[in-house]
């Protein structure tokens, strides 16, 4: 079994295929001894393989998809795929994850101000100098992007409330991925820049205070606890915005670690350091060595970073970007599958809407659009009708058409004959798609014979001459549609008769399998009469017609001819309509 689909419908259209197999086996094992190899010819026929319906398709490493069309939609937010709703399965997914989008840009919105808050208390005595104007930068910055993100995204999920202009633009921003994605990163790791800033002040007397206490420990390194808090809340919040890369958050994260360990080594150390008294001397232990020394300030605060601080925040660092990798992956798989669930359901239905599309083509290409109903409901229809006009149409000389051709194309005559009829029966079933003739249905075709009845739908009440005259006037247009096509043609041409006949019929749908609806009765035959004891491209009906019809027709040549079953008769030929 080939193990890649090439589509999107190949790739998960395995539900509802395995479903029809196991009602298959459902009702074949009960009266089908054989139905387990019949059920292996139809998988083997299908070509069906099962473990691309249980295998997602995702990469292992970056958990994309293997369907680069797939990937495409996925970053459209599935607005490219054509569900066959009209569009308003995917425009409800599109503003699901705009509102998902614009619920994880608020909470990190929020969290941001906390942390800018936070890191203010950092600054205690610093208010207006250099640090602090810089705090205030951030924070305004920060504040001044995230809030125009968020009118952007509220301008997407409420068009109404902006501008036209507005909202076109925002919506054009804001669902392309790579801003998306930009955006996202932003609102994550922006306040990462609040560690900069806490680790570039040195709180270097209450230091020496607490070292000429006795405390050894430096637990008051607030600057430096305040960055790991921060790093830690930054990293939780990557578990926001599930449908961003894993790989890229983890790179983020680990980049963000890295930057606030470095800073601390880099900034805060050399800034304590080169403030301390260089007289200040501390005992204790250096490292493995089990004998207390005496050793300076400078050298005791770069001991204990490299003893305590560095390993244990590395160490703890790792473990919550080793959990949230986990986290994050997680999070990603189920929005892919999420998303898959919603591919799966949009081809689906559109794969259904195409198959009621096909079936009712079908049907009413069989079956009249009054007798599917009662079809459906009961499973069969038969009814009388009192007035119902039938019309037969035939290409009397259509055989002459095959010698035609044959000496003309040397082979392959009969081919081409039948293609030509296939032509001509096409335009007759076009004149059936104007308005004009709604009330006329075809009834077959019989070789070169065209069937057709008019007020088969109709109730009893209705008016018989309407649909009568439609009837005519469709047997007067078959006869100008034949004169045109002899005009198409050289050395050849068709002679049509055709038949008419008004009266009571009997229709009906005969049989459960290849089901045929047919009308029978007196008037049919008449009609069939008619069409065989015609003239060239006339309308040949009973005389008995006219008492409906003389006000409406003009007609000519009342003839007596024998009809077989019925004796002599009296007929006419119909020339035209009254004005």
């Amino acid at each position: 079994a080939s193990q890649s689909s090439g589509s999107i419908m190949d790739i998960f259209s395995r539900q509802s295929q395995l479903q029809h197999f196991s009602s298959y086996a459902e009702l074949q094992a009960k009266r089908d001894p054989a139905a387990d190899h019949r059920i292996a010819e139809i998988l083997k026929q299908q070509e069906i393989n099962f473990e691309s319906y249980f295998d997602p398709k995702l990469k292992l490493i970056t958990l994309s998809f293997h369907d680069g069309d797939l990937e495409t939609v996925y970053h459209n937010y599935g607005r490219d795929l054509d569900d066959g709703s009209g569009g308003e399965m995917a425009e409800l997914g599109l503003r699901i994850t705009i509102h998902s989008y614009m619920f994880d840009c608020i909470t990190l919105f929020f969290v941001f101000c906390i942390i800018m808050v936070g890191s203010a208390t950092a600054l205690y005595g610093d208010y207006g100098g250099p640090w602090y104007q810089s705090w205030l930068g951030v924070l305004l910055l920060g504040l001044s992007i995230e809030l125009c993100v968020l009118v952007h995204i509220l301008a997407v999920f409420r068009p109404a409330y902006f501008p036209r202009v507005f909202s076109v633009y925002a919506h054009k921003v804001m669902l392309n991925w790579f801003t998306r994605s930009l955006v996202a990163l932003f609102f994550i790791y922006y306040p990462m820049t609040a560690v900069v800033i806490n680790v570039s002040q040195c709180n270097v007397a209450q230091t020496a205070f607490n070292l000429s206490c006795g405390n050894t420990e430096l637990g008051n390194l607030s600057h430096v606890q305040l960055s790991f808090f921060v790093t830690i809340v930054v990293l939780v919040g990557s578990t926001l915005f599930m449908d961003i890369s894993y790989l890229v958050k983890l790179l983020a994260g680990f980049l963000s670690c890295v930057a606030m360990m470095a800073t601390v080594g880099a900034i805060y150390l050399p800034q304590c350091i080169s403030n301390l008294p260089s007289n200040v001397s501390v005992t204790t232990q250096i490292l493995n060595d089990t004998v207390n020394r005496n050793i300076s300030l400078q050298s005791y605060v770069i001991d204990y970073y490299a003893r305590r601080v560095a390993p244990e925040a590395a160490i703890l660092l790792g473990l919550i970007l080793l959990l949230l990798a986990v986290v994050n992956r997680m999070s990603e798989v189920s929005a892919r599958l999420s998303f898959l669930g919603r591919v799966k359901a949009a081809v689906q239905r559109r794969s259904t809407r195409r198959l009621k599309i096909q079936a009712t083509w079908l049907l009413n290409n069989i079956i009249p659009n009054h007798v599917i109903s009662e079809l459906r409901r009961t499973g069969k229809f038969s009814r009388n009708h009192e007035c119902v006009g039938v019309i037969f149409a035939s290409i009397v000389n259509f055989s002459d058409l095959y010698h035609h051709v044959q000496q003309l194309v040397m082979r392959g005559g009969q081919e081409e004959t039948y293609r030509v009829l296939n032509q001509i029966v096409n335009e007759f079933d076009s004149l059936l798609d104007r308005p004009q003739f709604q009330n006329i249905e075809k009834i077959k075709t019989i070789g070169s014979t065209y069937m057709a009845a008019s007020g088969l739908g109709l109730s009893a009440r209705e008016d018989n001459l309407k649909h009568v005259l439609e009837l005519i006037d469709f047997a007067l247009h078959l006869k100008e549609l034949v004169r045109h096509i002899n005009s198409q043609i050289s050395g050849f041409s068709f002679i049509m008769h055709i038949g008419f006949n008004c009266g009571p019929v009997t229709s009906g749908v005969v049989g459960n399998r290849k089901m045929m609806y047919d009308i029978w009765g007196d008037t049919v035959n008449v009609a069939s009469r008619m069409e065989s004891t015609g003239r060239s491209n006339k309308v040949h009906m009973p005389e008995s017609c006219l008492a409906l019809l003389k006000d409406h027709i003009t007609y000519e040549s009342n003839r007596e001819i024998n009809v077989k079953g019925k004796g002599k008769m009296r007929t006419v030929f119909v020339t035209g309509r009254k004005q």
